[in-house]
């Protein structure tokens, strides 16, 4: 569905039927929205017009929902909407994120992590029945939930803009609906004027790294807060307090309805680091979700289960701790607070999605026979994503000869290959996922890497 109050209150009859929200984006491509109905084994769903008409293609049962099915339905009574059958270990939520494997992954959250998740983090924002929140996030994003959901629990009002005016003439939408509470990523907030937007008293940033500019032009405006947690823990497992300047800009700040580990990678999760040492932070608590649907192998591969850190705990405490490894390294300071330093695996965030850089890589090894070696990652300075890929000799983009650096001469054939590969991804891709530089390579260099914790990932810029 398109951006309207309909996409909330299918969400909230979905939830109330006693059945699970699976998400799906209005432009991500039918291969991909076929490989997520199959994979999740829905049953119905629920649409606006011009979606129905988009997926007519698919073998499923879609419902319009709009004004003139709304005013078919019978009245019934209220004490009869909720479903009784309906337990907190019951599946909630599908969130699908990108698998290396070129097919998405269902990340299974549960009612019990998701109302666990919104006490927590709807009290640390402090939202109320004053407050008015933007319903800015994509529905596949899962701080859609907590625009939605979170808001609702806590009194507050879901004030929802025209995709048109989401995309095109979001300062407006944010004046004209009397927004007071945003969340948005840093690149998003960096081309708003928050001069023009007086109303705005808290501006929660998250899903990528803040940036200094972002900071400076808000701070004199609103209270601002950094808030971080990965989909398998529901949304939010952390919010920094108020910020105070650009020394906080790192600052992810203290656990919300968990417990935060950070470990010693080297020791196999058998080692806690000490206070100030650099370490993988593990989290856990009610807020963890059920893990991946249908993908026992990966679920087990993320989620721990009494590491050896905990053998110095009384018997009493050391069994039955589950935890899911962030892949996020972090500092934790003597306060408690974190600071967060960066990935260690494949996962980055462009833009507030979360993706697994292995799958575009996938698809592009894929898709055209003639490339030997493929490198994606994130240019994190303009956000966007670059692949650097090395051709096999025998290719057509090959006939050129390569310059001093090891680049293929420029050419028409070169030009050609890029576009077509670039049409190819965006048939099995959202767009976010799609590269936005390509760099074409002689030879791919295998020891020049960004970090060592990522192995032979290299940035180029």
């Amino acid at each position: 569905m398109s951006k309207s109050k309909w996409g909330t209150v299918a969400m909230l009859a979905i939830l109330q039927a006693g059945a699970a929200v699976v998400p799906l984006g209005i432009e991500h491509p039918l291969s991909r929205i076929h490989d997520i109905l199959n994979d999740s084994a829905s049953m119905i769903i629920l649409v606006d017009q011009a979606q129905k008409e988009r997926l007519a293609g698919l073998d499923i049962n879609a419902i319009v929902i709009d004004d003139l099915l709304f005013g078919s339905l019978k009245k019934r009574d209220a004490s009869s909407n909720t479903c009784p059958t309906i337990q907190p270990r019951n599946a909630a939520w599908v969130v699908y994120t990108s698998g290396s494997t070129g097919t998405p992954k269902g990340v299974l959250l549960e009612h019990a992590s998701l109302s666990s998740s919104m006490k927590a983090h709807g009290k640390a924002f402090e939202l109320g029945s004053h407050s008015r929140v933007l319903q800015f996030a994509s529905y596949t994003f899962d701080a859609a939930i907590q625009e939605n959901l979170t808001t609702l629990v806590f009194g507050g009002s879901v004030c929802i803009p025209s995709e048109v005016d989401r995309l095109s003439n979001l300062s407006h939408a944010i004046s004209s609906l009397e927004v007071n509470f945003l969340g948005l990523t840093s690149s998003t907030a960096s081309v708003l004027d928050p001069r023009k937007l007086p109303r705005i008293e808290t501006l929660i940033l998250f899903g990528e790294p803040l940036k200094a500019k972002v900071v400076e032009m808000w701070l004199p405006h609103a209270r601002l807060l950094n808030g971080y947690g990965p989909t398998e823990c529901s949304i939010f497992s952390s919010c920094s307090s108020a910020l105070q300047g650009l020394g906080d800009i790192s600052v992810i700040g203290f656990p919300l309805g968990c417990n935060f580990w950070v470990v010693d990678t080297s020791s196999n999760y058998n080692r806690l680091t000490p206070i100030g040492v650099a370490g993988e932070l593990l989290i856990e608590g009610p807020i963890l979700g059920r893990g991946y649907l249908n993908d026992s192998a990966k679920t087990n591969s993320a989620f721990l289960v009494d590491p050896g850190f905990l053998r110095v705990l009384p018997k009493a405490l050391n069994t039955g701790r589950r935890m899911y490894r962030t892949g996020d390294i972090v500092i934790q300071w003597p306060n408690g607070s974190l600071v967060y330093l960066g990935r260690r695996d494949t996962m980055v965030k462009l833009r507030g999605q979360r993706l697994d850089v292995s799958e575009p890589e996938y698809w592009i090894s894929k898709l055209r026979e003639d490339v030997t070696s493929v490198v994606v990652d994130l240019d994190s300075t303009k956000q966007q994503l670059l692949a650097v890929i090395e051709f096999s000799k025998s290719s057509v983009v090959c006939a050129q000869k390569s310059n001093s650096r090891g680049l293929p001469s420029p050419s028409t054939a070169l030009q050609q290959a890029f576009e077509e590969l670039s049409a190819l991804l965006s048939q099995k891709l959202p767009d976010y996922m799609v590269p936005s530089l390509y760099i074409p390579l002689e030879k791919m260099p295998l020891t020049i890497s960004e970090k060592k914790t990522i192995g032979e990932r290299f940035w180029c810029s």
